[in-house]
Parts: structure tokens; sequence; C-alpha cells
């Protein structure tokens, strides 16, 4: 996927909740720049994720 649809299809993955897939999708989107990620931080779809690991890890690589 391009970076921007990596985003997006991982924001519908979290919406049917298949976390596992929408992490995957959310770390490609990262790795390939997408200036989507940085919604993450304020975007209420993430508020039920915010607590997963996997959420910290995404934050802390797009600080590196």
């Amino acid at each position: 996927y391009a970076p921007c649809i990596s985003y997006e299809v991982g924001v519908d993955q979290l919406h049917i909740n298949e976390l596992d897939q929408a992490f995957d999708s959310f770390a490609h989107a990262l790795a390939n720049h997408s200036f989507n990620m940085a919604l993450i931080r304020v975007d209420p779809l993430f508020d039920s994720v915010r607590h997963d690991p996997r959420y910290a890890a995404i934050l802390t690589r797009m600080h590196q």
C-alpha cells in the first residue's frame, strides 16, 4: 500500500477491532513516512488503544 492508504487501512481495521492488523498497517505507514501518522496523537479514534504498548511504540518510533 501507499503510505496514506496504509494509514486509512489501519483506521478501517481499528474500527472493526482488528488490532494486530491495524498496528501492522500503522507501522507500514510510519515506515513509509505517511504524514497522516501525525493524527494518531489527537484523533479520538485512538483513545481505545492508547493503553496498548504498540501505540506507545509507534509514538516512540515517530520521535526517532
